[in-house]
């Protein structure tokens, strides 16, 4: 009977440590997957955040390159070289009745951006002195004639005599078959005034004082006939 016991006893024994030898074996199995999976979704979000940053990084360091040297590409184009300051200074003039034709001669290569730059400057030094005049200027690049600019003095709306007189400036553009147009108004206060090309409306450039948009043609007294200056309400 006591053999019996004994034995009972044993028997229970061994299933307890084989029931917690087995529960530990599956404990530390379980921590071992948990850690490996755990570290695989670590590594997976630090790849993917790294990609991605690398990713922002190289798109945003071109686009950062490209504006900075398009900016000074085009500071470099406009620029006024002391070349073109001396032959704004010895242009030469001929003056009739109504007209004044001025050519700029230059020596260097000119470019359009500067073209255009130095009849702006140009025209603020001899506008007063040919007041009421048509101004046609040239500049002419070893020979070339690069843009040709024709200024309309003091210009009426036939339609309303109370809107202000205005200067009209027409030059080309992108392309042979387009005008700049810059409608300067003879008021202490253009921004009251809304401005038309041919119906197309013109953007006031606050800095310069002056309304201007770019047409599709390149009949000048059509462009003259077709300006629209409306006060605004």
């Amino acid at each position: 009977m006591k053999n019996n016991n004994t034995n009972k006893k044993n028997k229970a024994a061994k299933i307890i440590i084989f029931i917690v030898a087995l529960t530990m074996i599956i404990s530390t199995f379980a921590t071992f997957f948990a850690g490996k999976g755990g570290k695989k979704d670590n590594t997976k979000q630090v790849t993917e955040e790294s990609l991605k940053n690398d990713k922002n990084n190289n798109k945003s360091q071109p686009a950062n390159n490209d504006k900075s040297k398009a900016a000074a590409d085009n500071k470099a184009n406009s620029q006024i070289t002391d070349g073109l300051k001396k032959a704004m200074a010895s242009a030469e003039v001929k003056v009739d009745k109504n007209k004044v034709i001025s050519n700029i001669k230059v020596n260097e290569d000119v470019n359009k951006i500067q073209a255009d730059k130095v009849v702006e400057e140009y025209l603020k030094s001899i506008k007063e002195k040919y007041k009421g005049k048509d101004i046609q200027i040239n500049v002419i690049s070893k020979g070339k004639n690069v843009t040709t600019s024709n200024v309309y003095d003091n210009i009426k709306q036939p339609s309303d005599a109370t809107l202000p007189t205005m200067s009209l400036r027409i030059e080309p553009a992108i392309t042979n078959m387009d005008r700049h147009v810059v409608v300067t108004l003879n008021t202490k206060t253009p921004e009251k005034y809304t401005v038309k090309v041919l119906g197309k409306a013109c953007r006031y450039a606050k800095t310069k004082g002056f309304f201007h948009t770019v047409v599709t043609t390149t009949d000048e007294a059509a462009i003259k006939k077709g300006i629209q200056v409306v006060l605004n309400k």
